[in-house]
């Protein structure tokens, strides 16, 4: 076995998804090995996945795979967990696996998962989708269609988790989605590249539970503090979660916020009540000074990549139509 093969091998050690290990492929001996390699996950410590090597003879091999562990000489798309997330081996893998990994249009290809190429199909939708201002994207301090777009698609995607409400920072959308056609996929076509610059970082989804207070604090941090270069940053919000805003900007400056009239499916928010919400991690870092996101004590579950919600997003509810710019009402 190469050097190369022993680092791959040790990412088994360190890399947990859903519960699991992502486990990656060495390669395969022409010759039967007088041991197996196996990463052994501790039924005590699950996710403290080691490498080891056990006897080919015997009852070892089937005895470490009857409780969990796996034979590492398997594909590395075999690695991926089920799409149930259970954590068990997949000898089945194939392009849903990958798709289930990195997101709609995802293939397997010689045991690698591939992401799609950039002029890939990946959704459909029924008219521009824009950014703030005029021209779109000149202005992060307003509500906008495509910001509300990713707080939909993050809230359908971290669903199972529980997540109720998601929010979207502007400054994670760097382009429109454009009705016309950008190549020959044709008008109204999302392409893979489309999506991947539309939003192209690659954060991962955090759903953590807050108070009725905390995302009041949130949004009242909209208004930035006077050092920054835009006054205000308009938070995308997903659908069902509305609220009134008045906000006060003075010489470029925001000097002052009021957020009112906090509603989730038409209920009054209650600021000591607990609900389930979807970030980024940008924000849940506090980033963009979203300070109260980023000092949420509750435990984060992950969600994935953002990329990947609004591609499956796109991929399920095609053709989707321009999200409505009226869940936040400004007075």
């Amino acid at each position: 076995m190469t050097m190369e093969d022993r680092l791959l091998i040790d990412i088994c050690r360190i890399t947990a998804i859903a519960a699991s290990c992502l486990l990656v492929a060495a390669a395969v001996s022409a010759a039967p090995p007088a041991k197996e390699d196996v990463c052994h996950a501790p039924p005590e410590d699950p996710l403290n996945t080691q490498y080891i090597q056990v006897g080919a003879k015997g009852g070892a091999v089937s005895a470490h795979l009857n409780h969990g562990d796996w034979l590492v000489t398997e594909e590395m798309c075999d690695a991926i967990p089920d799409n149930d997330c259970d954590g068990a081996p997949d000898p089945a893998a194939d392009d849903a696996d990958c798709v289930a990994q990195l997101g709609f249009g995802a293939t397997c290809i010689s045991g690698v998962c591939e992401p799609p190429a950039p002029d890939t199909p990946i959704g459909t939708i029924t008219a521009d989708i824009l950014r703030g201002g005029i021209p779109p994207g000149s202005d992060r301090g307003v509500e906008s269609q495509a910001g509300n777009l990713v707080a939909d698609a993050q809230q359908w995607q971290t669903s199972a988790n529980g997540a109720e409400i998601a929010f979207m920072n502007p400054g994670g959308v760097r382009s429109d989605l454009t009705f016309a056609q950008s190549g020959t996929e044709g008008d109204g076509v999302v392409t893979f590249g489309e999506a991947f610059t539309f939003q192209p970082f690659n954060n991962t989804l955090v759903t953590y539970q807050m108070t009725g207070a905390e995302i009041i604090s949130a949004l009242e941090e909209q208004c930035q503090p006077a050092f920054t270069s835009r006054p205000f940053l308009h938070l995308g919000v997903s659908s069902g979660f509305t609220y009134d805003l008045s906000k006060t900007i003075v010489a470029g400056q925001c000097t002052g916020i009021t957020v009112s009239n906090v509603k989730l499916s038409g209920v009054n928010l209650n600021p000591l009540g607990a609900y389930i919400v979807t970030v980024n991690s940008f924000l849940a870092d506090g980033g963009d000074n979203f300070d109260t996101f980023g000092m949420v004590t509750s435990p984060r579950i992950d969600g994935g990549i953002d990329l990947q919600a609004l591609i499956n997003y796109l991929g399920t509810f095609g053709p989707v139509a321009p999200p409505n710019t009226d869940r936040v009402n400004e007075l």
